[in-house]
């Protein structure tokens, strides 16, 4: 019989071992290679100490490296007159125009014709013009007619014409209407001047008016650094009564404002979009001007501050505009929060321009700054400390954006069951509150919806928690804690609301008079919060014929009432226990009317008077120990001396 062999394999375990062993290495360096790569992260910022870019500059042959993100020029800044002039459209009407008054506005001491002058030209009617169109208009009223036609008519009748001196100071006005005109010119810096032009008509049909303007009196001064001799350049001073007369200081802090006429004037040191901030005292004086010819002084002293500019990025510096750029303090959020409370002062803020380009003014010196930078689509970033001194008062700041952490997750309830519309805050750590600001953080809220599923976009690395909150549920005072790295996504996250049992509790009591009878149909009001949920509560009730009010199915917590009728002085309660009863008491009202009137004359007093009223005593006197202040020195102002007083009934008498 044949001799079976057993076949065996030629790999031993060792082999086999060995195998799997270069497989799990290939699978392992496969995963590492193929794996999606989490991108570098960004620098917070860029810092460098530099002046701001001329806004005026070309990028093109910019050797900064910058140039694409520089601010571009803005073409309606600055506007010439003669462009102006073009818009109103008085060019292309005078060729047009059957009449036409022309002439020059020159300073009235030198001669020298004055630019940019605006010009006004009136039509004044004539009495026969005036007279007719009054007696038509009356008739047209009488028969309800349309007034329209005569409203255009009157339009016409008082046509204005517009144009703006050239260089030379000359002007040329298109006149429509043949009649007579008022004219005006005004010019920064001069006195108004008002003239009649001559009469225009066909026989007429141009007219030549030279307008002289006079610089009146004047405000000068200097402006400077405070602690220091340095002018503050570049600042407007302007009147207050008057901001179209302004001055513009120079390298020194010299300025000048010239056209003003008599009276009393604010003068006012304007700091905004300025690298000043207000100092030890108010940029602020007033001045009293007596005459044309005066030169009043006026200095000042304002606190050097700094700037801040530069772009808010992409890691690929791609411009994010709209974004909100913030001065910030590497203070706690709270503290930084109370700081800004307590000065009353808004922080430092700007938005970005299309080209990702910011500023912020008026930065103090001397003191540790941060720029926090955030953006819809984009995590918040927390940029560098940086420091500016009166020696360095320029820094640029480029803050790169980026995306953050999306979390997801569902509000339920105790059951499991999904709760809609609720509201899905996430806020950071209660820690992180109170601690240094050393990176970036946010504040999200949405709405989970109707499988009470939820979503919060772009949160940057830190420790934060998810809270729930809906009517009916309790109040969370702390959430689910999550701890994102601002580049992976976090899922999963379950916030369970717990319901509030139905209130259990009740609010009753009684409502009676001083007699201790009970009112009927008094208006009673129950607001508080509730212990639990800490949702407001208001409703409101009103009392049975036995004066008794309730409130039912009330949740712990602190509640008042108010109590109130006609005829009788409002009661509030302010601490109210529930399920135990609560008594209040009414005092009855009386109106006592009169009027008051001088004993010679009969007549009223013409002016204010005052009125009071005390309780009397049982002997007759006044009840020292029942006087109320609300009762005593009302006052009135009533032209025929007229007052009404509402007097409470307490006992048996009425005060």
């Amino acid at each position: 019989m044949p001799v079976q062999r057993r076949v065996t394999s030629s790999l031993s375990t060792l082999h086999i071992v060995a195998i799997l062993g270069a497989l799990v290495v290939v699978g392992i360096a496969l995963a590492v290679v193929l794996a999606p790569r989490k991108p570098p992260p960004p620098p917070d910022s860029r810092i460098s100490y530099e002046a701001r870019p001329d806004e005026d500059a070309q990028t093109n042959g910019d050797d900064s490296g910058w140039g694409e993100f520089r601010p571009k020029a803005n073409p309606l800044r600055d506007r010439g007159p003669r462009d102006r002039a073009r818009e109103d459209g008085s060019e292309a009407t005078l060729a047009e125009a059957p009449y036409r008054l022309e002439g020059s506005v020159v300073d009235a001491r030198t001669s020298a014709g004055l630019s940019g002058a605006k010009i006004t030209a009136q039509r004044i009617w004539s009495d026969a013009e005036a007279a007719d169109w009054n007696q038509r208009r009356e008739a047209a009223a009488r028969t309800g007619a349309d007034l329209s036609a005569l409203n255009d008519e009157k339009n016409r009748l008082q046509a204005i014409a517009r144009a703006e001196s050239d260089e030379a100071g000359n002007y040329q006005l298109p006149i429509g209407l043949a009649g007579n005109y008022r004219v005006d010119a005004r010019v920064r810096g001069y006195l108004t001047n008002m003239l009649d032009a001559p009469t225009l008509n066909d026989a007429n049909p141009a007219g030549t008016l030279r307008i002289e303007l006079s610089t009146g009196a004047q405000v000068t001064g200097r402006v400077t650094e405070e602690g220091s001799s340095r002018g503050a350049p570049g600042l407007r001073v302007y009147i207050e009564e008057h901001p179209g007369n302004y001055g513009i200081t120079d390298e020194q802090g010299n300025y000048l404002v010239s056209g003003l006429g008599t009276g009393d004037f604010g003068v006012v040191v304007n700091l905004a979009d300025s690298e000043f901030r207000i100092g030890r005292q108010v940029p602020y004086q007033r001045v009293n001007i007596t005459h044309d010819a005066q030169e009043v002084q006026a200095d000042f002293s304002v606190q050097a501050a700094g700037v801040v500019w530069g772009y808010v990025m992409t890691p690929n510096n791609v411009p994010v505009p709209g974004s909100d750029v913030v001065l910030a303090s590497s203070g706690s959020v709270l503290t930084q929060a109370l700081t800004a409370m307590i000065k009353r002062a808004p922080p430092i803020r700007a938005r970005a321009n299309e080209e990702g380009y910011y500023e912020l003014l008026g930065i103090p010196l001397n003191e540790e700054w941060r720029v926090y930078a955030t953006s819809d689509n984009h995590s918040p970033q927390l940029g560098d400390p940086f420091l500016l001194t009166s020696q360095t008062r320029s820094v640029r700041i480029d803050v790169f954006l980026m995306g953050g952490t999306m979390v997801t997750g569902e509000v339920v309830d105790y059951r499991g069951r999904p709760v809609p519309e609720a509201q899905v805050i996430c806020i950071p750590s209660y820690g992180q509150l109170v601690r240094a600001v050393d990176m970036p953080q946010a504040f999200r809220d949405t709405v989970s919806d109707a499988d009470g599923y939820f979503e919060i976009q772009e949160l940057p690395a830190g420790s934060y928690q998810v809270i729930g909150r809906k009517k009916g549920y309790k109040f969370q005072t702390s959430g689910v804690a999550i701890y994102p790295d601002g580049y992976d996504n976090i899922g999963g996250v379950r916030v369970e609301l717990q319901p509030i049992d139905e209130g259990e509790h009740a609010i009753f009591g009684v409502v009676t008079d001083t007699n201790e009878q009970p009112i009927d149909s008094v208006n009673v009001q129950l607001r508080g919060v509730g212990g639990e949920s800490l949702e407001t509560l208001e409703q409101e009730t009103s009392t049975d014929a036995s004066g008794l009010f309730r409130f039912d199915k009330i949740e712990a917590g602190m509640y008042s009432l108010q109590v109130e009728k006609e005829g009788f002085g409002r009661k509030s309660v302010p601490r109210v226990l529930v399920d135990q009863e609560t008594r209040v008491i009414l005092e009855a009202t009386a109106i006592v009317a009169g009027r008051v009137l001088v004993r010679e004359t009969d007549q009223p007093t013409g002016g204010s008077f005052t009125i009071n009223a005390s309780p009397l005593s049982s002997s007759g006197g006044v009840d020292l120990f029942r006087m109320r202040d609300e009762y005593q020195g009302i006052p009135f102002n009533n032209p025929d001396g007229s007052f009404e007083l509402s007097l409470l009934y307490i006992g048996e008498k009425w005060w």
